[in-house]
């Protein structure tokens, strides 16, 4: 969970909404557009339907205005295109209770999806390949399928599980990650989640955090983050792990979160030091790897211009441009180029929101689609 927001979880939300799919900003039923043949770049000047979600074309540095005003502790984790062109799903709840919305329209307007999602999933991401998206949490022993259509499926999980990505060239293959006792068991399912069977071996460490980053090009490579070692890497779906090196500047590398470019040899981490009480910690930072995760060099350090959220930060990889990434804080969204080894930094108002799910453009790498939420701290 992220936990710079978990404070401000608003209490009763509404287990769903059933409503007609349909262009325009209301609740009421509307009928479809036509479809386009290819994916367009959106044009709009005003985002339709929604309170949370919008897109930019300048790496977050201006931001299309919404239809409607977020308001205070309501959140959306959850964002997806699909193949279809001009396809968007978006999971959350922007004030009106939770509900899946869908864009038929490129993200210029948005309406809600029949179908109910259990309250359990107010904070759930989607995961995306071609015309599927699962939306799972990890306190829940069930997840949802979801089609560009907008058939919503319900699925039980053989148990809860902490990490799950699906391949990004088979919608049916999804990877998972569960943790007992301090131990990592992988599953792979390869006919939608119906069933799973359990893969590789746990990395011989006792302090692992129940974090695994998926490669969603190639699922056999992936990253435990480790509470006293940082990473541990795999290559080929579990069966060796390698620890990751270049964290010799924090006295206890605490692994905390990341992402695997879709290139697989560009990776970034966000690694906090956890020293004993009588030890000065040392600034938190985000670390990057240019070979797939075994070494790591530091590309951004925590500071009051450069905040960075230990349990809130997600990373997201560009599916199109190997060395572009995003990630997160409550107050700023960051933009890496391992190209060129810089960060941008874009600060947005409280009042707008923080980013918390974003999406890329399947065609256009332009344009990036964003979802914002909003907590009040009392």
């Amino acid at each position: 969970m992220h936990r710079w927001l978990a404070a401000g979880i608003a209490t009763g939300i509404a287990t769903g909404l059933l409503a007609a799919c349909g262009g325009g900003g209301g609740d009421a039923p509307a009928r479809s557009p036509a479809r386009a043949a290819v994916w367009e770049s959106p044009s709009c000047t005003t985002i339709l339907g929604t309170a949370a979600l919008t897109y930019t074309r300048d790496q977050g540095q201006t931001r299309i205005p919404r239809e409607l005003e977020l308001p205070p502790n309501h959140y959306t984790f959850g964002l997806a295109t699909f193949a279809d062109p001009n396809v968007l799903i978006a999971l959350g709840d922007d004030g009106r209770g939770l509900r899946l919305q869908r864009s038929v329209d490129a993200g210029c307007s948005w309406s809600p999806l029949s179908g109910i999602i259990d309250a359990g999933f107010a904070l759930a991401p989607l995961e995306a390949a071609q015309n599927v998206a699962y939306a799972w949490v990890r306190h829940e022993t069930s997840m949802y399928r979801i089609t560009s259509e907008g058939q919503v499926t319900q699925l039980e999980l053989p148990s809860t599980v902490d990490a799950l990505k699906v391949d990004a060239q088979d919608a049916n293959h999804l990877r998972a990650a569960r943790f007992r006792e301090q131990r990592l068991q992988l599953l792979d399912s390869r006919d939608g989640g119906a069933t799973w069977t359990e893969i590789g071996v746990s990395p011989p460490d006792a302090n692992l955090q129940p974090v695994v980053v998926f490669s969603g090009t190639n699922l056999d490579h992936a990253l435990a983050l480790s509470a006293e070692g940082g990473a541990w890497v795999t290559f080929d779906g579990g069966n060796q792990w390698l620890q990751s090196t270049g964290f010799d500047d924090l006295n206890v590398p605490n692994g905390r979160s990341g992402a695997i470019g879709f290139d697989e040899q560009t990776v970034l981490l966000l690694v906090q030091d956890k020293p004993p009480s009588s030890v000065a910690a040392r600034p938190t930072g985000v670390y990057a790897s240019h070979d797939g995760g075994i070494s790591f060099t530091r590309v951004l350090t925590r500071s009051a211009t450069t905040p960075l959220s230990h349990g809130g930060t997600s990373f997201w990889a560009h599916p199109g441009e190997p060395n572009v990434f995003y990630f997160n804080s409550p107050a700023n969204l960051y933009r890496y180029d391992a190209g060129t080894d810089t960060v941008t930094t874009v600060s947005l108002a409280a009042s707008e929101g923080s980013v918390s799910a974003l999406a890329f453009h399947p065609t256009d790498p332009a344009v990036v689609y964003l979802a914002f939420s909003v907590t009040l701290l009392e």
